[in-house]
């Protein structure tokens, strides 16, 4: 297993030492940090389609239309709004002579904007730190002074300093400065401009006597309008993340917030080995975009974005194409549901087929309120190129709240024919904000439909944070039909455990009770924020959970867990092999992961690597943006896959490890069921240099403190692989490979029969205080498959 660590934007928080914090015992490998001041590298464009043009340098936002240039300070969410400076040409005359002042139109030219007058034109041009804004004189109609009058609209205070200095300020977030002027001529011929602030105006005075030994065209050039700020607080947040199998690269998303009221969204990719490519703005304008989402269409080679557009109490579920082969937006911004009532959680799955575009879509749902306590479920299916194939379709109707709508990121195609999406929402029936989780299937053509539509997955009333996979390439022996794995949380007096459930089109199988598997040092950690995506044969779920040395503290940690699925001949069981690898384990708080796997993103029927991406430090509003390559530890490549269904609690072992939360051994299982298949299990966390074996047995049993033992034995009537008798070593782990045609017995080895369930559990040798006892691992079911 390896990950590498990457970071898309830094503002770096205030942080504990290191030293106050073990470090992990699974660090990234790699660590690579930056921030939005490195990745813009030059200016960001977007043309909004309204006319307007935006640019974003490092510390600025700016657009540019006929009625003039409009500034805008990054203030960060410490701002409570924008604070824009706009600037208009109110008039423009030499001598007592008239120039037509009046904008034309915008033309962008490389890294600049023009805003055509009729007799003269003002250029701006656009830097990392700043504009500068020029005005050029092709002709001079008159003499005597050349005067441009340029109106000022804006809520920051204007200042004049005692050098002459003019700039306009916010008393704690920064301000906006306008820096002095030159006026030259094609010769190359220089003058100071006079630059008078009137109360509402900047007033630009080139002397007569310039003008009139002037060679055309003439220039004035305020040297430059710079911005500094002090950004508030680490301002990024929402991250999303997507596997683009044509490119070889992972898509990760993000909002900005510029202000309180407004979250701009960027978008960068970069490579497995965690090199950092270029980003590019997906929204840079005073559009609101709540919680972006991305998906990948492979035929198409496009992404699709989608967030919530919020404005004035009202809001719209809006979509950016972006062409991965261009690395730009294409096409105007979709609107996937028009302006309204509230619409939020907008989610979006893609589509991995390989063989042509046509009849392959986006699908993207939301929750929409219908009244203060109706949210219902919608969705839309967009073609590859943005063109709406159906109308907006309700899925749930029922009076109470869905929310927290998601869906799969992909279809789970992989050459087996037309598929479906998995959708899953929170079913709230009293207003708490938790309730029962209920699932859907859509077609891969945008029928609503299958076979059973809307079904509860889980009961509960106390569920919150759904997410699911992609349907799975192998089909149940309980029902014939390809599953998909939904997690959840539910909620305890406040704190939150992690559960997920397989299911099929219709119908939910056994649940599992995830946080109780993991038997970390607290099994009443609060773990929320969690996220799953899979559908090949493996799966990867990400969560953040309390730093275990303070579990009432701030300082929230991210990891995942990976596995796949177990199964009997009439139900269907997570099966671990990762209890919990930790992602990002600093002094800094991080939190709300996204993850994608490569078979979302890809027509290759061995791809189970991912990508885990996260928020770190900062506060509710954002932090740093951080991700990491994640790679399960089974070789796909030989059809095997975690089949070891995780049962029965191990007790604390003697491991002496700075890292608390692995206190107990813990085993899995990897192959496949069937009977004359290899089966590897393995064992982690042990004592060092620890003798043990692999027990076998066809009975599951929970007897504490066996033989005198400090273990909990969970298998009944045990054969043992005393043949295979091991040490764990300086990496305290055991691997015992074994197959259904040879388990051990009390009375030899036997044959095991399809239908059976046998389970496993490893004996190791232990110690208490320096006396030699022994101790138990927790055990593993797995079914002999027919």
């Amino acid at each position: 297993m390896h990950f590498a660590l990457i970071s898309l934007l830094a503002l770096a928080p205030t942080a504990l030492s290191q030293a106050e914090k073990p470090a992990p015992e699974r660090a990234p490998s790699v660590a690579l940090q930056g921030g939005i001041r490195d990745l813009i590298t030059a200016p960001l464009f977007a043309e909004a389609g309204d006319g307007q043009v935006w640019v974003r340098g490092r510390d600025y936002r700016a657009s540019f239309g006929p009625e003039g240039s409009t500034f805008l300070p990054v203030f960060g969410p410490a701002a409570a709004r924008e604070y824009p400076v706009a600037f208009a040409v109110r008039s423009a005359r030499v001598g007592e002579a008239q120039l037509a002042a009046a904008a034309t139109r915008v033309e962008r030219r490389g890294d600049a904007i023009a805003l055509v007058h009729p007799d003269f034109t003002e250029v701006h041009l656009c830097g990392l730190d700043g504009v500068e804004q020029t005005f050029v004189f092709d002709s001079l109609p008159g003499a005597g002074d050349l005067v441009v009058e340029l109106g000022v609209v804006t809520d920051l205070v204007p200042t004049v300093s005692s050098d002459g200095g003019l700039a306009f300020e916010h008393a704690t977030l920064g301000r906006v400065e306008y820096g002095r002027a030159v006026a030259f001529d094609a010769r190359g011929a220089r003058t100071p401009v006079e630059r008078v602030w009137t109360g509402d105006a900047i007033e630009l005075r080139v002397p007569a006597a310039f003008v009139a030994g002037a060679t055309l065209p003439l220039t004035i050039d305020p040297l430059v309008a710079s911005f500094s700020n002090s950004f508030g607080s680490p301002d990024d947040s929402n991250p999303d993340v997507c596997w683009d199998g044509g490119h070889s690269c992972y898509w990760v998303v993000w909002s900005e917030y510029t202000s309180a009221v407004n979250r701009d969204v960027y978008i960068t990719s970069f490579a497995p080995n965690g090199d950092q490519q270029s980003a590019f703005g997906v929204d840079m304008t005073n559009e609101d975009w709540e919680a972006p989402r991305v998906a990948y269409h492979h035929a198409g080679s496009r992404l699709l974005v989608v967030a919530s557009r919020i404005a004035a109490g009202a809001s719209a579920v809006v979509g950016q194409l972006i062409h991965t082969s261009m690395r730009a937006t294409t096409g105007p911004v979709l609107t996937i549901s028009a302006v309204g009532s509230r619409k939020r959680d907008a989610d979006v799955g893609g589509d991995a087929r390989s063989s042509h575009a046509a009849g392959s879509h986006f699908c993207v749902v939301w929750s929409r309120e219908y009244s203060p306590s109706d949210y219902d479920v919608e969705y839309r299916i967009i073609d590859w190129d943005g063109t709406p194939v159906t109308p907006v379709v309700l899925v749930d109707a029922t009076a109470a709240d869905a929310l927290g709508t998601t869906i799969s990121q992909g279809q789970g195609r992989h050459g087996v024919g037309l598929d479906t999406w998995t959708i899953a929402w929170v079913q709230d029936a009293v207003g708490a904000g938790l309730g029962a989780i209920v699932a859907r299937y859509i077609d891969a053509t945008g029928a609503l439909g299958t076979t059973s539509g809307n079904f509860i997955v889980e009961p509960a009333t106390d569920c919150a944070a759904p997410s699911v996979t992609s349907r799975f390439q192998l089909a149940l022996v309980a029902d014939g039909q390809r599953p998909s794995i939904v997690s959840y949380e539910r909620e305890t007096n406040g704190v939150r455990s992690l559960h997920a459930r397989v299911i099929t089109d219709g119908h939910a199988y056994s649940p599992n009770p995830l946080s109780q598997v993991l038997q970390d040092v607290d099994p009443h950690l609060d773990r929320r924020d969690s996220r799953i995506a899979g559908g090949l044969r493996a799966f990867y779920l990400a969560y953040s959970q309390p730093y275990h040395g303070n579990v009432g503290g701030s300082d929230r940690d991210v990891y995942y867990m990976s596995g796949g699925i177990s199964e009997t001949s009439n139900d269907a069981f997570i099966a671990l092999c990762e209890r919990h690898v930790n992602l990002a384990f600093s002094a800094a708080p991080e939190g709300t992961p996204a993850v994608a796997t490569r078979c979302d993103g890809s027509p290759s029927p061995f791809l189970d690597e991912g990508a885990v991406v996260w928020r770190s430090g900062g506060s509710a509003t954002g932090g740093l943006i951080q991700g990491a390559v994640v790679d399960s530890p089974i070789d796909q490549n030989d059809f095997k896959w975690a089949v070891g269904r995780q049962f029965c609690d191990a007790n604390a072992n003697s491991r002496s490890s700075p890292y608390a939360a692995t206190s107990s051994s813990w085993m899995w299982i990897y192959g496949n069921q069937g009977q004359v298949s290899q089966h590897v299990a393995l064992c982690q966390d042990l004592p060092v240099n620890s003798m043990g074996y692999l027990l076998g047995a066809l009975t599951p049993g929970d007897v504490n403190l066996a033989g005198g033992s400090q273990g909990r034995l969970c298998v009944l009537g045990a054969g043992r692989y005393v043949n295979l008798v091991q040490s764990s070593g300086s990496s305290g782990t055991f691997a015992t490979s074994s197959y259904g045609q040879s388990y051990p017995t009390p009375n030899g080895f036997v044959t095991a029969q399809p239908g059976e369930t046998w389970y496993f559990q490893y004996w190791h040798r232990d110690s208490v205080s320096g006396v030699a006892t022994s101790n138990f691992s927790n055990a593993c079911s797995m079914m002999i498959a027919p």
